[in-house]
């Protein structure tokens, strides 16, 4: 290309004139929507890799078709603009094609890390491709560059050959159906860009881009060919700037590329060429000389084929394959030479026309400089919404109306697996939206009993009536679900025949009997009057009477309802059997007995399960449940008297607690223990701030303690990670060093457990969360697009520190310790200072023996 473009530009300005170069813009616009349509026949037929060797035959024929007449001197004005169109369309098909195969071949964090080394390598061709267009011309007949530029060309396709073999999916069908030339097929390009926001954003910056570009080429020829009117000399002067522009290139993307786009993220480095473009156009409007329009195509053409192109290439990442194929080349090639058109079109209205100065050129390059700036920023925030959406964190009901939110529950109701339909049921408690009614009768009636349920509780104080379906459900096998029908029974009484469920009490069935006690001890339980009408208290003695006397009859599952209709009805007299089931071995009843003795509110009851919680072997989530109930005043002060004596280790066991209860107060009182000394107290906090987050999202959390805390943590983690790296292989040397690297790798994967629970508090409404699990996601794609999804989300401090850990614990790689990070003795001394205690005692036995 390099060889070419300056041998071109040089020709075509010194036979036809920059008076013409409009025109050839124009020409070139035409023949590359020609050359595309054509080209997008057989797009889907043949795989990148075959048409980029048919392409560059072609070029080749056309290379010493085009050298041999200017050699002769035959028809010299036609073929000099020929090849100028020939260039012009080449490079850029060229370079597309190439694009198409690296993207293939690599994934978004693979293309992050060696697109800025492959794109070295375009730019050392052009550097020398340049310098010797210039040699050439200085000693030989400038046409002689077109058969050395042939040659070069088949050397590439003998190389492309090498490239590992793509498998070939459905976007290279060979039938004869994709090779017909239809209408459609010419038009597919169209319907996919307008139908698909990234890619219109990606037409309209290449369009803006090439627009600037080709008045910055017109600006540099102006300027040039006054300065330089000679074609050798013209060439010579082509050919070293171009290459120059090429080697600054070169420094730019080997020393800067993968430290700028990797510190801004690529959908921030898209910003910056136009931004300094910017810049050269209010330069040039007030000092219109050779050498502002030098640095300006200085600035075009080395960031372009630097952080600019890297950072486009993976914009394109994120589309699918298919989709990619069938219009990166069609943006590439008919965007490109349409934008050059109507460059081309403005210059012979403005410039040949009506004969308005150069100055406003100038003034139309600003303009399209602030046009690509706006699609870029654009660009830049639908990017993080190409990833979100491709891991399946954007929600789209906020998109919705809600009659289509309803259909899509009711379609999972009816043809989702057991999993979806509990969670839509669940989904549905806390929403307006009212179900058909055919289709609750017909979750009445699943096999699964726990839909039944769900779907009672859903249509509790619902005013339809299903009582009929629901008394269905009274004779059912499991109690739990014979216990909701008679709960919406009670409460739909209105329905029934007089005195229906009083019958129940009197059944001479344990069942029944125990049924319709539980239901309406939580129903009444409150309310004396009826508890002693009923003789409530009278039947659950009679009851655990029977359990003492035949236990054979009483299953576990009677137990657990006595125990519920003991709690809902305050029988103080009874509550010998809760705390005799508090002790049961059979942990079904335990639990129930746990929850039982919650729903008392007794003190004794509170002092018995604290003691549970501080000596349970394990932690005990039903346990942080029941004890929540008490209410945020009776758990604080348990907290405080735990603080002032320092028992951590119970402290750490009640923090959860705080996490269950529903009040602003339990906020402050979490958000407080994050100066706590003890590290494990510190991450039961956030673990309680972010459930708190979760199921009460308008409570309160100070969003600016919490990233103080987080840059602490990652900071922390920091220091970790550059002493594992520092010291990686050197295990087998010392068995302390093995001891203390083998307790830090431990400690990354919760650590970055507890940073993603403060990003997805402190920055809603991404779901952090459901990102860390893509992060650890054994699907290597997924991950790296999970992991560029961050890169681009994350403020660059933070993202400099959280990225490194994901890839060292994640992708195994050793990430580069950059300059100014914490020295060994700085290491060294948090680790011995750690607030945790596993490594503080691994480090001490390291560094103090």
């Amino acid at each position: 290309m390099l060889l070419l473009k300056p041998t071109a530009n040089a020709l075509f300005l010194s036979i036809l004139g920059i008076d013409f170069l409009p025109v050839a813009y124009l020409v070139v616009a035409l023949a590359a929507l020609a050359i595309s349509l054509f080209y997008n026949r057989y797009i889907e037929s043949k795989a990148p890799r075959q048409l980029f060797a048919i392409t560059s035959y072609i070029s080749v024929l056309i290379l010493g078709l085009v050298g041999t007449l200017l050699f002769l001197g035959i028809a010299e004005n036609i073929v000099v603009f020929i090849f100028y169109l020939f260039v012009s369309v080449f490079g850029i098909l060229s370079a597309s094609q190439f694009w198409i195969i690296s993207n293939q071949i690599f994934n978004a964090r693979q293309a992050r890390k060696y697109f800025s080394v492959i794109g070295s390598g375009a730019i050392a061709g052009g550097i020398a491709g340049g310098y010797l267009a210039s040699m050439i011309s200085a000693v030989f007949q400038s046409e002689l560059i077109l058969f050395v530029a042939a040659a070069v060309i088949l050397y590439a396709v003998f190389q492309t050959s090498r490239l590992p073999v793509i498998a070939q999916g459905t976007a290279y069908r060979k039938s004869r159906k994709y090779r017909q030339a239809t209408l459609l097929k010419i038009l597919k390009p169209f319907y996919l860009i307008r139908e698909t926001r990234h890619l219109r954003l990606i037409t309209l910056l290449v369009a803006a881009s090439v627009f600037v570009a080709k008045l910055i080429d017109y600006q540099f020829g102006y300027f040039a060919t006054r300065a330089y009117p000679v074609e050798e000399e013209l060439t010579s002067f082509y050919g070293f700037w171009f290459s120059s522009f090429n080697v600054i290139s070169l420094l730019i993307q080997l020393v800067l590329t993968n430290k700028i786009v990797g510190r801004f993220g690529v959908a921030y480095s898209i910003l910056i060429l136009p931004a300094l473009l910017l810049l050269g156009s209010v330069a040039i409007l007030i000092f219109p000389v050779l050498l502002i329009a030098l640095l300006l195509k200085l600035s075009d053409s080395s960031l372009k084929q630097s952080i600019n192109k890297a950072s486009f290439e993976l914009i394109m990442l994120p589309i699918p394959d298919d989709l990619k194929l069938r219009t990166k080349t069609f943006i590439d090639v008919f965007i490109d030479s349409l934008a050059t058109g109507i460059c081309g079109l403005l210059i012979l209205f403005f410039i040949n026309a009506i004969n308005l100065p150069n100055l406003f050129v100038s003034l139309l390059m600003a303009a399209g400089v602030l046009f690509w700036l706006y699609c870029a920023n654009k660009l830049r925030q639908e990017y993080k919404q190409v990833f979100r959406q491709s891991l399946k964190l954007r929600s789209d009901q906020s998109r919705i109306s809600d009659k289509q939110l309803l259909q899509q529950y009711e379609d999972l109701l009816r043809n989702g697996t057991d999993t979806q339909k509990l969670k839509t049921l669940n989904l549905l408690k806390n929403s307006e939206l009212s179900l058909d009614e055919d289709l609750i009768r017909e979750l009445l009636k699943d096999s699964n009993h726990h839909i039944a349920i769900a779907c009672i509780h859903l249509i509790l104080f619902d005013s339809k009536d299903f009582t009929r379906e629901v008394r269905e459900l009274l004779n059912h096998e499991k109690q739990s679900l014979r216990a909701a029908a008679f709960e919406y029974l009670i409460n739909h009484q209105e329905s029934l025949e007089s005195h229906f469920l009083l019958k129940y009490l009197e059944s001479q069935d344990i069942n029944q009997c125990i049924t319709a006690l539980t239901a309406y001890t939580k129903e009444f339980g409150n309310n004396p009057v009826i508890v002693k009408v009923l003789d409530l208290e009278k039947r659950v003695r009679e009851l655990l009477t029977g359990v003492k006397q035949n236990p054979e009859q009483f299953s576990s599952y009677h137990h657990v309802a006595l125990l519920k209709c003991i709690a809902y009805g305050r029988f103080r007299e009874h509550y010998h059997f809760l705390r005799e089931k508090l002790n049961s071995e059979e942990s079904f009843i335990r639990n129930h007995a746990i929850q039982a003795a919650a729903e008392s509110g007794e003190k004794e009851f509170f002092e018995s399960l604290t003691q549970m919680l501080f000596t349970a072997e394990f932690p005990n989530a039903v346990l942080s449940d029941a004890l929540s109930r008490f209410g945020f005043e009776k758990i604080d002060d348990l907290s405080k008297k735990l603080i002032l004596s320092e028992s951590n280790d119970d402290l750490e066991r009640l923090i959860p607690v705080f996490g269950k209860i529903a009040s602003q107060d339990a906020v402050y009182r979490l958000e407080s223990l994050l100066d706590h000394e003890e590290l494990d107290i510190r991450n039961q906090a956030i673990q309680a701030l972010s459930d708190l987050n979760k199921n009460h999202p308008l409570l309160k959390i100070n969003n600016k303690l919490l990233y103080s805390h987080l840059i602490r943590e990652a900071d922390y983690n920091n220091s970790i990670l550059i002493f594992l790296i520092k010291n990686a292989g050197k295990q087998a040397d010392n068995t302390r060093l093995d001891a203390l690297i083998e307790v830090l790798k431990s400690k990354i994967d919760y650590n970055l457990s507890i940073i993603f629970k403060l990003l997805n508090i402190i920055y809603p409404p991404e779901n952090y969360l459901e990102l860390f699990n893509y992060v650890k996601d054994p699907d290597y794609t997924l991950r790296s697009n999970a992991i560029e999804y961050l890169d681009n989300a994350l403020q660059p401090s933070l993202k400099s520190i959280i990225v490194p850990l994901i890839e060292y614990k994640f992708n195994d790689t050793h990430p580069q310790i950059e300059a100014g990070k914490p020295e060994m003795e700085e290491i060294e001394k948090n680790l011995l200072q750690s607030r945790d205690t596993e490594i503080r005692s691994a480090a001490y036995a390291y560094f103090k023996y």
